[in-house]
């Protein structure tokens, strides 16, 4: 869903902490990539396929990596490749900006059958948006309108298999409930059951994780890093 009246701020093309967007590598990949799909959508769409390639999906509950170092090694969890995206598009000049959503924890619990005390009752979940073209997008329509995806895809997404940054590129990943009104409606593309608050937009997810905190930094935390940090994600 796109959303046109507010306009960019400063703070959607600084540079921060976890968007190191002067680093060497995440510039050369943002000059790189425009240059072979020129600005706007279209390089987000393309930007966002060559990371998937790329970055290979693990587990990890550590959002606040500098998207630099995801980039270097090649791998990350579904937060910390969507901050690489994002810290590509600030360096390309595409402002970005999040949503931060309180998941329910049982939302994870398909991918943690046996595990699931590691998981909190509310998890947090940093979303971005792009501005293009004069609008705000959601990262759930990077590839197509949600209308679009809803009525081709197979199925919805059900946390079985493909991460979240993989999915948006075919599945409805719809956590606001816009498919609800639609013709092509089925109820397992709507999220939105999962959703315990939606805490609004931030400039940044640095912002995100001072004002709420991480998952990081608790007892199961630091538990889950240890005994799933770095492991495949499926």
């Amino acid at each position: 869903m796109t959303e046109h009246l507010e306009r960019p701020a400063p703070g959607n093309l600084i540079e921060t902490a976890i968007l190191d967007i002067r680093n060497n590598e995440i510039a050369r990949l943002a000059t790189e990539l425009s240059a072979s799909s020129g600005s706007g959508h279209g390089f987000l769409r393309k930007t966002h396929l060559h990371l998937v390639q790329t970055l290979h999906p693990v587990y990890s509950v550590n959002e606040q990596q500098p998207a630099s170092l995801t980039l270097r090694r090649g791998r990350g969890s579904c937060s910390q490749r969507t901050a690489v995206l994002e810290a590509i598009a600030r360096a390309a000049g595409i402002p970005t900006r999040v949503h931060a959503f309180a998941v329910k924890g049982n939302f994870w619990y398909p991918r943690f059958r046996f595990t699931r005390p590691f998981i909190p009752k509310s998890v947090l979940l940093v979303w971005p948006q792009f501005y293009v073209g004069d609008k705000w997008l959601d990262f759930d329509e990077l590839h197509a309108p949600i209308e679009q995806i809803a009525a081709t895809a197979k199925s919805g997404f059900t946390n079985t298999g493909e991460s979240l940054f993989d999915a948006v590129e075919s599945k409805p990943v719809d956590f606001l409930g816009k498919t609800c009104g639609l013709g092509c409606y089925r109820v397992e593309c709507d999220l939105s059951k999962f959703l315990l608050n939606n805490h609004g937009l931030f400039d940044t997810r640095d912002e995100v994780f001072q004002q709420f905190g991480s998952f990081q930094h608790t007892l199961r935390g630091r538990a889950f890093e240890m005994v799933f940090g770095d492991r495949k994600s499926s």
